[in-house]
């Protein structure tokens, strides 16, 4: 139950927690991205809602997909060896590189123009399809830095509702508190209305009594 409901915390905000250097910064920043420590109900019901999510199905899906990443890290990590990032995933291609415009050169002879629009008809195909390819190529390589992104967008999402959710509550609770200063102050009031009343009646009953 522990290791589905700490995958379940791990997975809502897995891209956030895989930029910590250790143990102790994954917590911190688990603890700041739920907005609260965890002891508070406000963990325990992320937690519970992420748990309901990893169920054996997606368990099995989990260990078939990363057991051999794992087993290469630990392999990696045990011989001493520095662990290896696919650059891919780590890079997003957020520009594209034009080449440049050919410059102008002097007329040529017919004869060498002729060869060279020969040449130029006969490169074309393969010209288009290596650009084909490299788009391509391009393409497939900015699928995962747009997944970072759109993972990171989503823990934002999700630290930012809890945000406005811790904001709302508080914002009830100094409302209450405030309400409550209102009453009491209004209690202390009509008590020394009171108290000045029954000083005047005593007055009164002071100077009846002398008559």
């Amino acid at each position: 139950m522990l290791f589905r409901t700490a995958l379940a915390l791990m997975e809502l905000y897995g891209p956030a927690l895989a930029t910590t250097k250790d143990t102790a910064d994954a917590i911190s920043l688990l603890q700041s991205l739920a907005g609260s420590t965890f002891d508070s109900s406000q963990l325990v019901l992320t937690a519970c809602m992420g748990y309901l999510a990893i169920t054996e199905a997606r368990l099995q899906d989990l260990r078939a997909k990363h057991r051999q990443s794992v087993l290469v890290v630990i392999d990696e990590t045990m011989k001493g060896g520095k662990v290896s990032k696919d650059s891919k995933v780590l890079a997003t291609k957020l520009y594209s590189f034009k080449k440049p415009p050919r410059s102008q050169t002097p007329e040529k002879k017919s004869s060498e123009v002729i060869d060279e629009e020969t040449t130029h008809t006969e490169s074309q195909p393969i010209l288009d399809e290596l650009l084909n390819g490299e788009a391509v190529s391009e393409d497939a390589d900015s699928v995962p830095g747009l997944q970072e992104q759109v993972n990171w967008y989503k823990v934002e999402l999700c630290r930012l509702l809890e945000e406005k959710r811790s904001a709302m509550l508080r914002a009830e609770e100094l409302e209450t508190a405030l309400m409550e200063m209102v009453r009491q102050d209004n209690r202390r009031e009509l008590s020394a209305k009171v108290e000045q009343l029954e000083q005047e009646v005593a007055e009164v009953k002071q100077v009846l009594a002398r008559d």
